[in-house]
């Protein structure tokens, strides 16, 4: 069996760490193909790298290929993954729909790429979009219909929401499959009565708002459209929304990223934990990139912000955060690529891509728009969703990179625009690996297994 096995390419190792307990040394090993981290004796990482496998103990061994981090020595690793994924694609029960239910927001962000207005969807297009959707969950087998309400702001057309949200729960139980959704809000209309009201009525599981640094930070970037302040009231509000959940929702703070609001994130933390929220939501940043626009100019380097990330990260363990510090398995990298899945937008306009609609850039060409909701049987294929081909043809650089089982690619768009939106971890793997295994010595909680060293 060893003679017939080698290191996989998608596996990951962090530098030697001492064990200070046995005084030996170690190394966290991450196999991107499964997501699994294990720790391993250093001279054991020597001898897979070496391509020493006879040396190896047999039970270290059957571990490593049970992980994938050791595998069969004539396996195409990358055409493995790729039909892998492909199958995670055909095998897909989850009917996932973006709504926008209003073109309008009450922010001015200046990074913003999207043209806001008053439109609301309509009632012909609600009705539209319930026929597509019941035609959708009668065309393949699905378990959940999972409506994300998206934005301009979505609560600012919570009037369709309400509208809306019976009818598709009609739907779903007509079609005998779960129906959940989440919304993406930049959490200034969020009150109590509207969080609850969420929850109860309209099934919302998720949350995800937007902060951007601390509150002069913030306010700088993320004010209303007459330039005036929004932190104090989206803060409250999420306070208030951690409270009425109470656990049985999962709220995310996210923290869009540039050169001038970099040192707005520590604060951030420090006043997200003062007000004892670290243990109760997901917190983590993202750098602004292109949104048709030039925003990702004042974006930090792949690599400064990678760096300043690990410091982030560090800052998380010590307040009580638990950051995703290994990212898992990314069969399906986003809505571009599964089949069904669609962005209505409020004129009643179909796409394959959250990132395109309201943005001129985008609209003023038919070339992501894929149809509307009049025309029920449209079916133009997309350029994005034929993304696995392109990556599988080599057009990018992706199947020789260690974390594309974990990132699966990353945003078709951006590499369709000649970017580069490779994750931050692609940086930092291994200094992840670090921080993973210091916090799990750290934590209360049962530490990563250690496998046994060799005899």
């Amino acid at each position: 069996m060893c003679a017939d096995v080698r290191l996989s390419v998608y596996c990951i190792a962090s530098p030697p760490l001492l064990d200070r307990i046995d005084g030996s040394l170690k190394r966290v090993i991450f196999s991107t193909r499964t997501g699994e981290v294990r720790i391993l004796p250093c001279e054991d990482w020597d001898r897979l790298s070496r391509g020493q496998i006879d040396s190896i103990d047999c039970d270290t061994l059957t571990e490593l290929i049970a992980i994938e981090a050791v595998v069969p020595s004539g396996e195409e690793e990358f055409k493995v993954l790729l039909e892998r994924n492909e199958a995670g694609i055909r095998d897909d029960k989850t009917c996932y729909i973006v709504v926008q239910p209003t073109a309008f927001c009450q922010l001015g962000c200046d990074y913003c790429g999207q043209a806001h207005s008053k439109r609301q969807l309509g009632l012909r297009d609600q009705a539209a979009l319930l026929a597509r959707i019941k035609r959708k969950l009668s065309e393949r087998p699905t378990t959940k219909l999972l409506i994300c309400w998206f934005g301009a702001e979505p609560l600012a057309g919570l009037s369709t929401i309400r509208s809306v949200t019976p009818k598709l729960k009609s739907i779903a139980a007509e079609a005998q499959c779960a129906y959940e959704a989440k919304i993406v809000t930049n959490g200034l209309a969020l009150k109590q009565a509207v969080s609850l009201e969420l929850i109860s009525r309209h099934q919302v599981k998720t949350f995800e708002i937007t902060i951007d640094g601390d509150i002069e930070f913030h306010d700088t970037r993320r004010h209303t459209k007459t330039g005036g302040p929004t932190f104090e009231a989206i803060f409250s509000n999420l306070k208030d929304l951690v409270d009425i959940a109470d656990g049985d929702c999962t709220i995310t703070v996210r923290c869009n990223v540039d050169r001038r609001n970099v040192d707005g994130v520590t604060p951030l933390l420090r006043r997200l934990a003062n007000a004892k929220l670290a243990k109760r939501i997901r917190f983590y940043c993202a750098p602004v990139h292109s949104w048709g626009n030039s925003a990702h100019q004042l974006s930090l380097s792949a690599d400064d912000f990678a760096q300043r990330e690990l410091h982030w990260f560090a800052e998380m363990i010590e307040l009580g955060f638990a950051p995703l510090l290994i990212p898992p398995r990314k069969p399906i990298v986003c809505l571009a690529v599964r089949p069904g899945s669609e962005v209505i937008d409020a004129y009643g306009n179909v796409f394959g891509c959250t990132e395109v609609s309201y943005v001129p850039t985008y609209t003023r060409s038919n070339e992501f728009r894929l149809g509307t909701l009049s025309s029920l049987d449209y079916a133009k294929p997309h350029e994005l969703s034929e993304f696995n081909r392109h990556i599988g043809s080599g057009q990018y650089e992706c199947p020789t990179c260690r974390m594309f089982p974990a990132c699966g690619g990353s945003c078709p768009k951006q590499w369709q625009e000649g970017l580069r939106p490779c994750p931050s971890a692609k940086f930092n793997m291994e200094e992840r690996l670090v921080l993973a295994y210091a916090a799990s010595r750290l934590s209360s909680h049962k530490t990563a297994p250690i496998i046994p060293a060799s005899a």
